[in-house]
């Protein structure tokens, strides 16, 4: 047990990587620190299920090598038990399994020639224009067309995010294009499309198909890394709060004064010297007292998110691909991605048996999300027979998951909701908001963890910062500028 030397109290709202990373460095220098988390257990989307003798993340996770510092905290933390791997990807286009993301040269050689010489054509012709005049985004299509051209928007990126995001592509900001899909010169592709991988070169983009490395748990899964952190928290004496909902934050002028939590069969009160803070940046502007204005409760309405259902399925074969995930582009295969876990860990599955998940997007209270567990399976089940990916036959277990915060949604004009929000949180003297929900993106663990040092080292040393570090800084410095 750690005796505090610091009378500062910090809550923090949400039990995930991030908020149980800035918990764990705040309670190494004596603050006193309280983990609040709606859950019956810490992880967040970094949880990982055992069912049966199988382990399965809720979803693919696995840590990224971009942030130096990032990648050096989870190493401290899990040492020898961190192990290395190289990611493998696919997507089932046009009935055909193909390299992710997909090249020219894919096109080139695995569809119909006429469509791929107008693909290649449009291509070419989109890259030159836009060279000759700067082209428009206003939408995520106007951005996939200026670059790729119209046929590949309508053949694959148009298709495919009208099923994961279940919105039209023109409705989506220009912005959540540039944040997923790595473009490469018209000639480093035409490069790869003669040459392949030969003289591949990297480049920076945190979603670019060079990045192959990646750390992950030697054993049971990344949820190995919540399981080793609860451990250290619970030493250094952090004060973890479960199946506690946030119900009021109470306001005193400029700072946050205390917390309120409802359990079960009981609330709570807790004071506070400064609230972190990785919930959903809208539930948390709901919960402020006084309330806020009216501009700033209406932006919050704005900010959706699309749920998944996850379905985990044990197979009775040793693996079934080399890739750690495929996605599925096509309409008529109800689930847009699967992932396969001995490939991110062989210790995920015994001998003779692997794990699948396949991810189905949906929204929250729909058709899919109310579905019973055994009429999704049963959809899947022919969807898997019909790509010849497995016999449903050798599928010797399922069991389903919902998440109702799996995606945010970048809906035209989400920005300035969402600015709205921010700088309401930046004017809040003892507050920093951070994280995939708290600040309302759809980035990687690496980065969420990147976050949680900098808000920790803010509370340690606040003579090094000029400011308070300012949710909208790190939403500029992680994602996007605006």
């Amino acid at each position: 047990m750690v005796h505090h030397n610091s009378s500062k109290k910090v809550v923090i709202l949400g039990g995930g990587i991030g908020g149980m990373i800035a918990a764990y460095k705040l309670s190494l220098t004596g603050f006193n620190v309280c983990l609040i988390e709606s859950k019956s257990i810490l992880g967040g989307l970094s949880t990982t299920i055992k069912l049966e003798d199988c382990y399965f993340d809720l979803g693919p996770h696995a840590f990224h090598v971009q942030i130096e510092r990032a990648v050096n905290e989870v190493k401290d933390i899990l040492k020898d038990e961190l192990g290395t791997s190289f990611f493998n990807s696919e997507v089932y286009f046009m009935n055909k399994y193909m390299a992710h993301p997909l090249t020219l040269k894919d096109v080139l050689l695995s569809i119909k020639p006429s469509l791929a010489a107008e693909s290649i054509f449009d291509f070419i012709k989109a890259r030159v224009a836009n060279k000759i005049e700067k082209k428009v985004d206003a939408s995520f299509t106007d951005w996939v067309t200026n670059r790729f051209g119209k046929k590949l928007h309508d053949i694959y990126f148009g298709s495919y995010t009208q099923k994961v995001w279940g919105r039209d592509p023109k409705n989506l900001t220009s912005t959540f294009a540039s944040a997923r899909i790595p473009v490469t010169s018209l000639g480093e592709v035409m490069r790869k499309m003669v040459f392949g991988s030969l003289f591949e070169k990297k480049d920076g983009h945190s979603h670019s198909p060079y990045g192959r490395k990646f750390y992950y748990p030697k054993k049971e899964g990344i949820g190995r890394l919540i399981s080793v952190l609860k451990d250290k928290l619970e030493a250094l004496g952090v004060e973890i709060h479960l199946d506690s909902h946030v119900r009021n934050i109470i306001m005193d002028g400029k700072k946050v004064k205390k917390v309120i939590c409802r359990y079960p069969n009981a609330e709570k009160t807790i004071e506070c010297d400064y609230l972190l803070s990785t919930i959903p940046i809208n539930d948390l502007v709901k919960s402020v007292r006084p309330l806020v204005g009216e501009k700033i409760l209406k932006s919050s309405d704005k900010l959706n998110y699309r749920g998944l259902v996850l379905l985990f399925l044990i197979v009775n074969k040793d693996r079934i691909t080399k890739n750690n995930w495929i996605n599925f582009s096509q309409p008529d295969i109800i689930f847009n991605r699967l992932y396969e876990t001995k490939n991110f860990s062989e210790d995920a599955a015994p001998p003779g048996k692997t794990g699948i998940c396949l991810e189905v997007t949906c929204d929250k209270g729909d058709k899919l999300w109310n579905m019973p567990a055994d009429e999704l399976y049963k959809i899947c089940e022919k969807d898997l027979e019909k790509s010849n990916f497995l016999n449903p036959k050798d599928i010797s277990y399922y069991s389903s998951e919902k998440i109702e915060h799996g995606y945010t949604i970048y809906e035209k004009g989400y920005e300035d909701h969402l600015v709205n929000l921010i700088e309401y949180f930046d004017n809040i003297e003892n507050l920093i908001t951070f994280g995939r929900q708290g600040l309302f993106t759809y980035t990687n663990m690496d980065h969420s963890v990147d976050m949680a040092i900098s808000a920790a080292d803010y509370l340690q040393h606040p003579e090094n910062f000029k400011t308070k570090i300012r949710a909208k800084d790190l939403f500029h410095n992680y994602i996007l500028s605006y």
